[in-house]
């Protein structure tokens, strides 16, 4: 048990006061402990500054993500006295390191930027030594995992809550996604020695769910499906301002592409999928972004003329590949770093309408 954002007292304008009631609670709001071969150091990455809270006054509940000196100090003398041989897990509630993009003008792979200061993430490193770290985070409600080198990496595992629960209200219970798309759900670490994997497992689905696939051809997402209560003239959303948050899906395709959201994706992954009578396809990795948490959420929230937050974002763990045909079936399968390979033929047409009534996505 750690901390996060939400964990400090609204009424106090000080870091260390304001965590006194998860002191009472809990315990130590940083702490570790070895288990097997693996040493794990659980701690607190939010300083919480509220600004105008007082006793009886709830502040801006503004914070900053980073370590302060005091626990830098500690985590050094920690790290010291940790075994010299053994694998560090680091549990933070905020991460270090926002969502992978993709290759662009100035990276030639998988690139990201930073949350946290990086001369906080050096020193880890630093009093790690030549010991292998892995940084399991939370907060973005978002799924992803950047290496920082071989023997340095961190995954953030999205949310149990998903998008605020909201998605599992609208849809009364039949699923729950993440603002990439991602299912509600959680991160299992299997720890054998100092060796370490790790799966995302959806809430509610099978382990084997690893993925979702799209037929591109029937995503179309119009207002009169979608949005029947929106008009140009109800609580200011135009079609400029609907088109804003569907993200081009409002114009209809052709182009036989398929999508595929692959939830758990990293660097060391592969993406193979293959076209009935046509033999395998080239897969490109793109940014874009998730059409059933459009349509969950965002229309949902459009419809009801609710406050647009914990809309749908953008993502790069996504992977389209164009067809030749229309009707084929198509063969995808996914393989993660540790050989476990995750499989689904898809029937096309699938239409977006269907999945949205579905338990099965």
């Amino acid at each position: 048990v750690i901390p996060g954002n939400h964990d400090n007292d609204p009424y106090v304008a000080s870091d260390l006061l304001s965590e006194q009631p998860f002191r009472n609670a809990f315990g130590p709001c940083y702490y570790s402990f070895n288990f097997g071969d693996i040493h794990y150091v659980m701690m607190d990455n939010t300083v919480f500054a509220n600004k105008g809270g007082a006793q009886g006054t709830i502040g801006d509940l503004s914070y900053t993500c980073k370590f302060t000196s005091d626990e830098l100090s500690w985590l050094r003398a920690d790290l010291q006295n940790a075994p010299s041989d053994c694998r560090i897990v680091l549990g933070v509630h905020c991460h270090f390191s926002t969502r992978t993009y993709l290759p662009d003008s100035s990276h030639s792979g998988p690139w990201f930027k930073y949350n946290m200061p990086q001369s906080d993430l050096t020193a880890l490193f630093n009093y790690a030594g030549k010991r292998p770290v892995e940084i399991v985070s939370g907060h973005t409600h978002q799924r992803f995992t950047n290496y920082f080198s071989d023997d340095h990496r961190e995954q953030n595992i999205g949310a149990i809550c998903a998008s605020w629960w909201w998605i599992g209200k609208y849809t009364n219970g039949r699923t729950n996604l993440c603002q990439d798309g991602t299912p509600a759900g959680y991160m299992v670490m299997d720890a054998e020695s100092s060796d370490i994997s790790t799966i995302y497992k959806p809430v509610g689905k099978d382990v084997s769910y690893q993925f979702r696939a799209y037929d591109l051809n029937n995503c179309l997402i119009d207002r009169a499906t979608y949005c029947p209560m929106v008009k140009d003239n109800y609580s200011s959303v135009t079609e400029e301002y609907y088109k804003n948050y569907v993200h081009g899906y409002d114009e209809p395709r052709n182009d036989n592409k398929v999508l595929v959201n692959v939830f758990n994706w990293n660097s060391r992954y592969t993406v193979k999928i293959t076209e009935e009578g046509h033999g395998v396809l080239d897969v490109r990795r793109v940014e874009a972004y998730d059409p059933l948490h459009i349509v969950h959420f965002n229309c949902y929230r459009m419809n009801a003329s609710g406050s647009m937050t914990f809309v749908t974002n953008a993502t790069a763990h996504m992977f389209e590949a164009t067809c030749s045909s229309a009707t084929s079936s198509v063969l995808i399968e996914v393989t993660d770093e540790y050989g476990n390979t995750y499989s689904e033929t898809m029937t096309r047409p699938r239409k977006l309408y269907d999945m949205t009534k579905s338990e099965q996505w």
